[in-house]
């Protein structure tokens, strides 16, 4: 879940429900549960299989994505926004669930969608909220442990070497322990790399990368210096984790700074 759909949904729900939301919720249960009359559809739908508070955390996913753009998204970007949130296999079965929840949105008025050319229709609001949708950095690691999870989409649709199921059971069991950056060797040891830069644009790129580490690691330290890393699978069944500025699978210096919060002396 993407930290701008978190607040909007503590935003949501620390006030009067609001009657368009429930109405898209309502007509997405109704939608999960009809039969549609393609067997296709219908179990397309069905593997999707989300509870309502999976409803509930894609429309406001939907909804943040809207407002945080107030000249509107097209509606392939917009599907491409939540489409990560129905757990289909298949890309194509993901993409046409999403374009079905934006639909419905639409039906209850929650957003407006107007076609702008033969080929594009924008998504767009009449709703303003009181406060604005903070900027968040999506960059950083998780403060709290991830719910578990429920699928895993793949680059790629399917495993190259095995078409079982992999266990998520591992994914969950990554999630969840609690990491932390080494405080003394990041005041003692700045980052650098031994890449000999061919152009003074890819210098200054990596330059501004490593700044931008560097306030991911003062940001993470500043809220306790406690944090998770998400992970995936990628299509050879290999965990990776997800991390960007911060990261245990990275370049030397990242592997180097990244401990267990909790540390057990082991005996020899």
């Amino acid at each position: 879940m993407l930290p701008e759909t978190k607040w909007l949904m503590d935003y949501l729900d620390s006030r009067a429900p609001l009657q368009e939301m429930t109405a898209t919720l309502t007509e997405l249960w109704l939608w999960f549960h009809r039969d549609h009359g393609y067997d296709s559809k219908n179990q397309r739908i069905k593997e999707w299989d989300p509870a309502i508070n999976a409803f509930y955390a894609i429309v406001c996913q939907l909804f943040a994505g809207v407002l945080l753009h107030p000249q509107g998204m097209t509606y392939q970007a917009l599907i491409g926004y939540i489409a990560g949130m129905v757990n289909c296999e298949h890309p194509l079965d993901r993409a046409k669930c999403a374009a079905e929840v934006i639909a419905i949105a639409y039906q209850c008025d929650l957003v407006v969608i107007s076609k702008t050319s033969e080929q594009t229709m924008r998504v767009t609001t009449e709703f303003v909220l009181e406060e604005e949708i903070p900027a968040f950095n999506r960059h950083l690691p998780l403060f709290a442990p991830p719910e578990p999870v429920k699928s895993n989409p793949i680059l790629g649709c399917r495993f190259k070497q095995h078409a079982e199921d992999v266990c998520l059971d591992h994914i969950d069991r990554m999630q969840a322990i609690p990491l932390a950056l080494d405080e003394r060797l990041l005041s003692e040891l700045p980052e650098a790399t031994d890449t000999v830069w061919e152009t003074h644009e890819q210098e200054e790129q990596w330059e501004d990368f490593r700044r931008r580490s560097a306030e991911a690691y003062e940001i993470v330290i500043q809220n306790g210096n406690r944090f998770h890393m998400e992970h995936n699978y990628d299509t050879r069944g290999r965990c990776y984790c997800e991390g960007y500025f911060i990261n245990y699978q990275g370049a030397s210096y990242k592997k180097a700074i990244v401990q267990l919060a909790e540390k057990e002396i082991v005996q020899l």
